[in-house]
């Protein structure tokens, strides 16, 4: 996380990167600022600054990644032979995957059963990075959220059965969703569906 703060007299800004892992080829960046004009400028000024910022901060930091001296640099890091002895240890890019998981889910359970899983472990380690995208963003609104939920509950299910319709059904049920979300179980529901889910 990268925080920087400007203050003056008549302005105050303060900007924050979180930088998280998506896939092996994919990094999420999650950018935040506040802005305050500290004077009678219009809101919709300030939200305009606020957000041509972050469009113009994105595009540095996409060339900046394709520069060749950071690709050497990265490839000659430390941090870069950390990083591939992590995503090959199954056992440790579990644990990541737990603790992303507890960010959005709040059933130990249901939480074990997916870091457990070979499909959900395999998609977030050399998948797309739909997986961590999709978590990344689960920091942010409600629906965001139920996304990341559906998605990995999708993903568990239909590994072990092929009927497609009761899948979709599963996973975009609001009432399961809203208790996985808050808190007030699920797994059990999984582990229901598991049982008498016709194998693939």
């Amino acid at each position: 996380m990268i925080v920087r703060r400007l203050s003056t007299v008549q302005t105050d800004f303060e900007a924050q990167f979180v930088i998280e892992y998506l896939s092996r080829e994919r990094t999420g960046v999650v950018y935040t600022s506040r802005i305050d004009p500290a004077g009678n400028i219009p809101a919709f000024l300030a939200d305009r600054g606020a957000r041509d910022g972050l469009l113009e901060n994105a595009r540095d930091l996409r060339r900046a990644v394709r520069k060749a001296e950071y690709l050497r640099s990265a490839a000659a890091s430390p941090d870069a032979a950390l990083a591939e002895r992590l995503v090959g240890d199954r056992a440790a890019v579990s644990r990541v995957l737990t603790n992303r998981l507890r960010e959005v889910i709040d059933d130990p359970a249901l939480v074990a059963r997916l870091a457990g899983d070979p499909g959900v472990l395999e998609s977030f380690v050399s998948g797309d990075g739909r997986v961590g995208s999709v978590l990344l963003l689960g920091w942010g609104s409600a629906e965001s959220r139920r996304e990341a939920v559906g998605l990995l509950l999708r993903l568990l299910l239909g590994a072990r059965s092929d009927d497609a319709a009761a899948i979709h059904r599963f996973v975009t049920s609001g009432p399961l969703l809203d208790r996985i979300l808050s808190g007030r179980g699920g797994d059990a529901e999984v582990a229901t569906f598991l049982a008498s889910a016709r194998p693939r």
